[in-house]
């Protein structure tokens, strides 16, 4: 049997566990998860994000989508430092919902 530890106040752990207890197939919103997608943006010359940080690109309010992943050549990034500047021929992998 897998186990998962789970660290926060006793608000983040009850939020937590009413989320882990929701029934499968739907997020804590009621909202289904095959409404969220995994996004792939690969950033090309005269991108508009080329240049900016995460934070600062607008990535959220344009593309509606958490950005979970960074790839930049070789290196991996998971939940990448918002303070990162996307580079030309970054990869974003962006989380969007309905």
């Amino acid at each position: 049997m897998d186990e998962l530890l789970v660290i926060g106040s006793d608000d983040q752990i009850d939020r937590f566990r009413a989320l882990a207890e929701t029934p499968s197939g739907e997020m804590g919103d009621g909202v289904p998860i095959a409404d969220y997608a995994l996004r792939k943006v690969q950033l090309e010359e005269g991108s508009e994000y080329v240049g900016k940080t995460i934070q600062t690109a607008g990535l959220r309010e344009n593309l509606s989508g958490l950005v979970v992943g960074l790839e930049r050549g070789a290196s991996r990034s998971v939940n990448p430092d918002p303070a990162s500047i996307l580079q030309k021929g970054d990869v974003l992998w962006v989380v969007t919902g309905p």
